[in-house]
């Protein structure tokens, strides 16, 4: 695990053990360590690293912005227009679940939007994995891990996972979880240990 993680799902891994009544969950330490899959989100600081890097078309890297910055998938994002703003908010309909949905968002993603033009270059996922590499972060990715990267940096600094769900447009916090690779990987670690525990 990255360490900011190991440190909140510890805590909650804590939490979890006192809830069913085990006796001496003070006593657990730390967690197995993992090999954390970088490629599947962004943290903070490299989206920063990386949105301060030129890429070599902007409409795509406005696209990546948009979804590290709403959760949009490429699919919703890439069709969005003036049009759906009101106010601060982008309203539109979801292609994957065919639903009405609305994001509050500020001015930045806003004036992202009215630039336009999102259809993605034939070679986007060169420029995507060019992009990346530059910053220094593993290229083996693709667009979607900026919409992953928005629901892990959410939780990594605290909001509520009904909120997440909510923001997402997902129907149950089910896939919420899943997207968040982060517990996925502790739900997998915690099953392995807890025979050792019980």
């Amino acid at each position: 695990f990255k360490p900011s993680y190991h440190t909140l799902l510890l805590k909650h891994f804590r939490s979890a053990l006192r809830s069913i009544g085990y006796a001496n969950y003070t006593d657990v330490k730390s967690l197995p360590s993992e090999k954390f899959n970088s490629t599947d989100f962004f943290t903070e600081l490299e989206l920063t690293i990386l949105f301060s890097l030129e890429c070599e078309d902007i409409q795509y890297s406005n696209l990546c912005k948009i979804m590290a910055f709403t959760g949009l998938r490429a699919s919703d994002a890439v069709w969005l227009t003036e049009a759906n703003i009101v106010d601060n908010t982008i309203n539109y309909v979801c292609k994957k679940t065919n639903r009405p949905e609305s994001i509050q968002t500020d001015q930045y993603v806003l004036d992202l939007i009215k630039e336009g033009n999102f259809g993605k270059p034939k070679n986007y996922l060169t420029i995507h994995r060019n992009w990346v590499a530059a910053a220094g972060i593993n290229p083996d990715t693709t667009t979607h891990v900026f919409r992953h990267s928005y629901a892990s940096n959410l939780i990594d600094t605290g909001v509520g996972i009904d909120v997440i769900r909510d923001r997402l447009g997902h129907a149950s916090t089910f896939p919420t979880y899943i997207y968040s690779k982060t517990l996925t990987d502790y739900i997998s670690v915690a099953t392995q240990i807890d025979s050792d525990i019980f």
